[in-house]
């Protein structure tokens, strides 16, 4: 799948030094990505992608991880049509 070879890829820079001097001005990585940490339950191929409704799903995708994981605080983001995006970390007491 070209969008997992992309993931990957990123992967690979974020934990790249070379990377973060040639193309963030940075002199070390950004660091390394805990894989179990994440798309835990998948991304929205595996999850669905109702129309107009991808958040509320992703949300109520999250909830259900953190209170399984007992698991207090996590982080979704989708994309929006022209190229937008939103992210929202959830903090659950």
């Amino acid at each position: 799948e070209a969008f997992a070879a992309q993931v990957l890829s990123n992967v690979q820079a974020l934990e790249s030094k070379e990377f973060a001097k040639t193309h963030l001005n940075r002199s070390a990585a950004v660091g390394d990505v805990d894989m179990d940490r994440l798309n835990i339950s998948g991304s929205s191929i595996s999850l669905g992608h109702p129309f107009a409704a991808t958040g509320t799903r992703q949300l109520t995708q999250l909830l259900h991880d953190l209170k399984r994981m007992n698991k207090t605080t996590g982080l979704i983001s989708a994309c929006a049509a022209g190229g937008l995006g939103a992210a929202m970390i959830v903090e659950v007491a």
